[in-house]
């Protein structure tokens, strides 16, 4: 229904005055997936915002292809303000007025533990299987980013730890001397290490400097920064 604002309420969804597609997308998401799966926090409330906004980038995806479905995400970086880490303080009903960043940086990480996964049949069956484990129930941030560690096989603490707790974006660090590349991580929390896939090489950067066998050049670092929410400088 139209409205003053957009909101997903569990009768009718209200999607503003304009009928604005984006605000349908986002909506119906919520429809379909977070009234069913909830929170228990205000300060968890990113798990409604940025689960919805990343469902609109998989509809692009699958209506108009990939490559347009990332340049969409790509498109909403600038959206990104890094002043408060997503997830808030439980207790106190802790929901800041600019709360953009549950939604993109959200969505936006969400996009670079797909890459990271780089599978995308377990990636897609983890987000399936998340609303038959916890269908009608409430849940908090520490549910469920355990329960996607268990489905996906891997422990991802320290990467939920700087997208989620901190407001830093990792910096990816490249130094070419010599014929040599070596790479880092900085302005990441500690122990933060990272797997990157390009072109099917994979590139395993922890935050100690490490050599590389890759040939760093523009295209690559523009696929670098358009799968995985970084930044990448070059010494």
């Amino acid at each position: 229904v139209q409205s003053p604002y957009p909101m997903e309420h569990q009768s009718c969804i209200a999607v503003g005055k304009y009928y604005d597609e984006q605000l349908i997308l986002h909506e119906t998401a919520h429809e379909r997936w977070r009234n069913s799966v909830s929170i228990v926090d205000n300060a968890d409330i990113w798990i409604h915002e940025a689960f919805a906004t990343y469902a609109e980038s998989l509809y692009i995806e699958e209506t108009l292809g990939y490559d347009i479905g990332q340049e969409y995400l790509k498109s909403r970086k600038n959206d990104i303000h890094n002043d408060y880490p997503i997830v808030g303080i439980s207790g106190v009903n802790h929901f800041h007025y600019r709360i953009e960043d549950k939604y993109f940086k959200g969505a936006l990480m969400l996009n670079t533990l797909r890459h990271l996964v780089n599978n995308d049949q377990l990636w897609f069956s983890t987000l399936k299987s998340i609303q038959l484990e916890f269908k009608h129930s409430s849940i908090s941030t520490e549910r469920i980013l355990t329960y996607i560690s268990n489905k996906l096989g891997k422990e991802y603490k320290t990467f939920f730890d700087q997208y989620l707790y901190t407001t830093k974006i990792p910096v990816l660090e490249i130094k070419q001397a010599n014929g040599q590349s070596t790479s880092r991580w900085i302005n990441a929390v500690e122990n933060f290490s990272m797997r990157l896939t390009i072109n099917d090489t994979h590139w395993d950067v922890t935050t100690e400097w490490t050599s590389i066998n890759v040939d760093v050049n523009d295209s690559i670092i523009g696929q670098l920064q358009s799968k995985y929410l970084i930044k990448v400088v070059i010494l």
